[in-house]
């Protein structure tokens, strides 16, 4: 016998909850990097700025470009830093 999608919703709900509850915080940190890159990996270059424009700020992709293309590993951890502390709470 087939369940409704009422019927089923909730029984998918559950499964849900245990299933996240039940998972490490590397398993949930992995899930969500997974779901975060399938999200934009099939964005065009100006799609992607937007979206990070929108998401974090205007200037994330430039700094992020920038970390990317340093050859230097030393100016690159640096660059992160950077990017980081540019973006912290306070």
């Amino acid at each position: 016998m087939t369940m409704l999608t009422r019927d089923l919703d909730p029984i998918k709900e559950e499964f849900v909850q245990f299933y996240v509850n039940t998972m490490s915080l590397d398993d949930i940190i992995d899930l969500a990097k997974t779901y975060v890159y399938e999200s934009v990996e099939e964005l065009t270059e100006d799609e992607f700025k937007k979206h990070c424009n929108d998401n974090v700020d205007e200037y994330i992709y430039d700094d992020l470009k920038q970390y990317v293309e340093e050859d230097d590993p030393k100016k690159a951890h640096q660059l992160m830093l950077e990017i980081i502390d540019d973006r912290e709470v306070a």
